[in-house]
């Protein structure tokens, strides 16, 4: 007999999405017949499985009857003696717990003897690959299982270095930093998986949904990323997916529910959405429609609904890998009803057939006013040369010329954009996304149109690498086109050698954070070409891209080491030419080249909060080398700490809008309008948006305070508040209210207005 040994992520190709059926491991089995091989493995989910039935699922219906059969020892071990046939590629092991054999199969790995130097395991974490790769329609091996790790990994916010672990005998790493997580979410996901089984039963006695041939189950908290309000939280999801054969043609449909999640990860009564998705295969052919509806408000309005009609080809390459060229139709609301991206062009119409509008891309008709914009989505898999899969999609967008009422404009598309990831060895995963605003590529024949370029990667080993391209105006920071613990953005959102004097730059910056929590930062800010061009149609574009064969205007370099808790940099800030774009002249920059070090260094806590201190060394401008030494600000700060405020000089209206007229004020990365106690017309005829405090550096430094007006943009006024004397073990701390005249330079000049305060922490 031959062992064998598998790896737990695995795909059938033929795999179909079924419940579990009859699942009694009573019935008899012949012995395999010769030449035969050995299966061997463990079963655990938040313990080893001892006296679990475990079998090769030949039929793939997640049944044992009529198959091989074993059992699990005291240590969740298990060996099962096959015919070599039965334990092919594609074929997968069931485990049914002891408390579970009246319900059928729990837990399922998939079988791939493509790798042979893995163990064979079964747990939570391995059926939720096999979910994955289930719910899935590439009919290629490696790539199915990279992305099934990656996604597995990413949805349960584990790091891509806990892959051996997470999808082996996890419970034997007691001395893994992540152990607790781990195992505490296998024990959540077991809870899950029995939550789907009985809803599979609960279907399958449901009369409604007869007409199914395949009923399937799959239930989790996830962690999610939300494209409408641009935040990253986790929520429960139960979804059922459903298949059948109708006519020939592969029938599927998806039912879907999200729920919000308390603190603890626990399902809660608010429902975040509700979505189903129906599609139909035919010959070479995909007609899609999907309806969705979210409460971000939790109200239980679901004020932003929306749905998609899709049509396009289909085809799977030399590789077994899916490529579809899609057109896809959207009657969508307005996300900011409910707190997402304002879309104010966008209306949804209810009971609008919204398939019959398909037919108008080959007939040329307007699109029905209800069709909210269109897009095509090219998706291509694949496999490159070393070995690594990729997806690509590529999408082009049509939109309305802003009216509602206005059917969507098909003449040139809005916007393009270019989506790629790649599924690394061992759990790693890169990413990179190419926008294109108002679909220069198309509409000006561009070779460099994308106006945001970013790239994000984890290898398997845990180091993280992040960088973003993109414009920057002098807007609230937008956190989507900035690396993680980016600072401030100098010249558009503070301007340190010219204070008050912002103009939109092109960014670019880089983040990479290594295993022991050292983070490297990089910033390259060029001269924005805010100029436009005219397409053969005389529609005027703004291209918003770096001015060509121009050197940067400011480099910075951070270095944070983060076992001696210190933050190194280095800033160099250079003349600006004038006649370069007409939104941005040398009053921008300094006459001189400036060069600024600057070292940040925590202390020990002082009441509960990390104090730090920073040395800034400056030269250049005419200004011989000059070293300060202050205390600074630390991100403890930024806690539920309350403090009191006094000043002498500080007049009373800027105390009332900073400081909370100098009771229980609190540091707060952004105040809201109505949390504000603002003088009369301080923004002239607009209203205020918010005063935002943010420290220089991501780890600390000195606190700029910035006052918006408007819907944001318009940023009114600016501050630094700079400490004095640290925080003592009386609870006070002294600091220095600044600002300078136009185009000063804070390094250099002296302020054009100081005010001293005194804060003392009062809960």
């Amino acid at each position: 007999m031959t062992p064998v040994k598998a790896i737990p992520l695995a795909i059938a190709s033929a795999l179909i999405l079924a419940g579990c059926s009859d699942n009694s491991s009573d019935s008899p089995s012949s012995p395999p017949s010769e030449p035969t091989v050995t299966l061997s493995g463990i079963a655990l989910d938040g313990d080893y499985l001892s006296d679990a039935t475990v079998c090769l699922d030949q039929a793939m219906n997640n049944s044992c009857t009529g198959e091989i059969v074993g059992t699990t020892d005291s240590d969740g071990k298990f060996s099962l003696e096959v015919p070599e046939s039965a334990a092919a590629t594609g074929s997968q092991i069931l485990v049914i717990p002891g408390s579970h054999k009246s319900s059928g199969a729990l837990y399922r790995t998939l079988i791939d003897n493509s790798e042979n130097s893995h163990s064979l395991t079964v747990s939570p974490f391995t059926t939720q690959v096999s979910d994955k790769v289930a719910m899935g329609e590439n009919n290629n091996l490696p790539f199915a299982i990279r992305q099934a790790q990656s996604e597995v990994i990413e949805q349960n916010d584990f790091s891509a270095n806990d892959q051996s672990i997470i999808f082996g005998d996890f419970l034997s790493h007691h001395d893994h930093d992540n152990y607790d997580a781990i195992v505490t979410r296998a024990r959540e996901s077991k809870l899950w998986l029995e939550r789907a089984r009985e809803r599979e039963a609960e279907l399958k006695n449901n009369p409604d949904y007869a007409q199914w041939d395949s009923i399937h189950v799959v239930a989790w908290n996830i962690w999610q990323h939300s494209f409408h309000t641009h935040a990253f939280f986790e929520r429960y999801e139960e979804s059922v997916h459903l298949k059948k054969k109708e006519n020939g043609k592969k029938i599927e449909r998806i039912e879907g529910t999200q729920w919000f999640v308390d603190e603890n990860g626990i399902k809660t009564d608010d429902i975040l959405q509700n979505w189903t998705e129906s599609k139909k295969w035919d010959t070479g052919q995909l007609t899609v429609h999907t309806f969705f509806e979210f409460d971000y408000n939790r109200d239980g309005l679901f004020q932003f609904q929306g749905e998609k009609a899709a049509i396009g080809t289909y085809q799977y390459n030399d590789q077994g890998l899916l490529v579809m060229d899609m057109m896809e139709l959207y009657n969508e609301g307005d996300p900011s009803l409910e707190g997402g991206n304002e879309q104010p062009a966008r209306k949804f119409c209810p009971n609008f057939d919204i398939l019959s509008e398909l037919n108008k891309l080959s007939s040329k008709d307007p699109f029905d006013p209800c069709v909210d914009f269109v897009e095509q989505r090219m998706f291509k898999d694949s496999i490159d040369s070393s070995g690594t899969p990729t997806e690509a999609d590529l999408m082009t967008e049509w939109q309305k010329p802003g009216n509602a009422s206005l059917p969507v404009e098909m003449s040139s598309p809005a916007y393009y954009e270019e989506r790629y990831t790649y599924w690394l060895e061992n759990g790693g995963k890169s990413s990179e996304i190419f926008r294109d605003w108002e679909a220069k590529s198309e509409n000006l024949k561009l070779d460099n149109p994308f106006n945001v370029v970013q790239k994000d990667s984890i290898t398997s080993e845990g180091v993280l690498f992040n960088k973003i391209m993109a414009p920057g105006w002098d807007n609230p920071p937008e956190r989507e086109f900035a690396v993680p613990n980016s600072s401030l953005r100098p010249l558009n959102q503070v301007n340190l050698v010219a204070w008050n004097q912002f103009a939109p730059t092109y960014h670019s910056e880089t983040s990479e954070k290594d295993l022991q929590g050292n983070r490297n930062l990089s910033i390259e800010a060029f001269i924005l070409n805010t100029s436009s061009k005219e397409t053969d149609s005389g529609k005027k574009i703004q291209l918003n891209l770096p001015v060509e064969d121009e050197n940067p205007i400011l480099t910075a370099r951070l270095q944070w080491n983060n076992k001696l808790e210190t933050l190194a940099g280095e800033w160099t800030f250079s003349p600006i030419r004038n006649g370069v774009d007409e939104s941005i002249d040398s009053d921008h920059g300094p006459d001189k080249k400036v060069y600024v070090k600057q070292t940040l260094v925590h202390q020990d806590s002082v009441k509960g909060i990390r104090g730090a201190y920073q040395t800034t060394q400056v030269e250049g401008a005419g200004v011989p080398g000059r070293i300060e030494k202050n205390p600074v600000f630390t991100p403890d700060f930024f806690s539920d700490i309350s403090w009191s405020v006094v000043s002498k000089d500080l007049p009373a209206e800027l105390m009332k809008l900073l400081f909370n007229g100098g009771t229980q004020f609190r540091f707060i990365d952004r105040i809201p309008a109505k949390e504000l106690q603002p003088p009369a017309n301080i923004c002239w005829d607009q209203d205020i948006f918010s005063v935002d405090f943010n420290t220089l550096n991501y780890r600390g430094g000195d606190m700029i305070v910035s006052i918006r007006c408007g819907d944001g943009w318009w940023l009114r006024d600016q501050y630094m508040l700079r400490i004095k004397e640290p925080l003592d073990q009386t609870g006070h701390f002294t600091a220095e209210l600044m600002t300078w005249k136009k185009g000063g330079n804070s390094f250099i000049d002296s302020p054009a207005e100081k005010y001293n305060l005194t804060f003392t922490r009062v809960q």
